[in-house]
């Protein structure tokens, strides 16, 4: 649901959430692609463009999966010389 803009250069885009994950290894994938799925027209996909770890939990411990819901931010990059 992200309108990006078409002009030449390069953007930059950032991801902000809130991680209620539990404790262990985690790896990012991000892609780039113009439906709900990556299926229809994947432009570009990184694995393991991220990792990190989560070592423990404040609060109650919980297990099972989660939904994370980012919020999105395109600007232009600051390209430096």
């Amino acid at each position: 649901g992200i309108v990006l803009p078409c002009d030449p250069g390069q953007w930059q885009v950032q991801f902000t959430m809130v991680m209620d994950i539990g404790p262990g290894k985690y790896s990012v994938t991000a892609a780039l692609h113009t439906q709900e799925n990556h299926i229809e027209q994947c432009f570009h996909w990184m694995d393991g463009a991220a990792s990190f770890e989560v070592a423990g939990v404040m609060g109650e411990m919980f297990s099972g999966l989660c939904r994370l819901r980012p919020q999105i931010a395109v600007k232009a990059a600051q390209v430096q010389a």
